[in-house]
């Protein structure tokens, strides 16, 4: 009886022995693919935040170029007004000297 319990419980070893080899190949690609589903998600969160920061780096430069654009606009409108100016006093003075010499 000794002897039917000893092979008893070296069967049922032995079928636990299969089962947890049999589902230990599962187990360990879930744990695989669990910790490269998160490497990705990583991946991505950086790629996301970097996107982030090169866009805002864009924005930056566009107001920047925007700006400037809008001084050189100012400083040819300013210009453009200086030389109207000299130009009727110019006119001006030609007119007066006409005027005086006729």
């Amino acid at each position: 009886m000794s002897n039917g319990v000893i092979i008893l419980s070296a069967i049922v070893l032995l079928f636990v022995g299969m089962y947890v080899y049999a589902y230990s190949f599962e187990y360990f690609e879930r744990i695989r693919k669990a910790r490269q589903l998160k490497i990705r998600q990583q991946a991505e969160a950086q790629y996301q935040e970097h996107k982030a920061v090169v866009e805002k780096e864009i924005k930056q430069k566009f107001k920047k170029i925007e700006t400037r654009s809008q001084e050189i606009q100012k400083e040819l409108q300013r210009l453009s007004e200086f030389r109207n100016e000299i130009s009727e006093k110019y006119n001006n003075k030609n007119a007066q000297i006409d005027v005086n010499t006729a």
